[in-house]
């Protein structure tokens, strides 16, 4: 599991561009949220997509989180993180 999204808006709007691009659906997502096509020149299967897309959908879990990777979370970071 990971933190996506710092309030329910972008959450919401990440699941379903990530969705919509699983069921090739991404092209609509360019129409209806103004997606950046350089988003979707990334497979869903590449941790690239979700670097470029989590920033655009909500730059406050970046600053926030950073790198998942980078700067994973621990039980107590979570916690920190939520309070």
């Amino acid at each position: 599991m990971a933190v996506t999204a710092s309030a329910i808006l972008p959450f919401l709007i990440f699941e379903t561009v990530t969705s919509s691009h699983l069921n090739g659906l991404g092209e609509i997502m360019q129409d209806v949220l103004g997606l950046p096509k350089s988003i979707l020149d990334h497979g869903t299967e590449d941790d690239e997509f979700y670097e470029a897309l989590l920033p655009w959908v909500d730059p406050n879990v970046v600053d926030i989180l950073g790198s998942p990777y980078e700067n994973p979370l621990d039980e107590d970071g979570l916690r920190k993180l939520l309070n």
